[in-house]
């Protein structure tokens, strides 16, 4: 799952199940479908932009901008914000403001 990225997430979810059954599916199919990614910040914009180039509809960038750096890069492809910002579509703005303050 290419989704997570970072150390790996089946030690914690081996920890917090309850059902010895799924225990059992984690410990036997965990290794093939979580490994470890490496992480940095927008890894997914490179797809991003090919799947965009590729379709013909709008195409919204979900994980990894943590950084005022990183909305100003993705600003400057044109490629709309997702997750926290579709709850907070002011938040790049409000970063900058931030940092021009500082």
């Amino acid at each position: 799952m290419i989704v997570f990225r970072g150390d790996n997430k089946l030690p914690v979810m081996l920890k917090y199940k309850k059902s010895r059954l799924m225990r059992m599916i984690l410990c036997l199919d965990g290794p093939f479908m979580l490994r470890s990614y490496s992480y940095h910040e927008l890894y997914f914009l490179e797809y991003s932009k090919r799947i965009e180039s590729a379709v013909n509809c709008v195409v919204i960038y979900f994980g990894s901008a943590n950084t005022i750096h990183s909305f100003e890069r993705l600003r400057k492809y044109g490629i709309p914000f997702g997750t926290s910002f579709l709850s907070a579509p002011d938040l790049p703005e409000k970063s900058a403001d931030f940092k021009a303050s500082l």
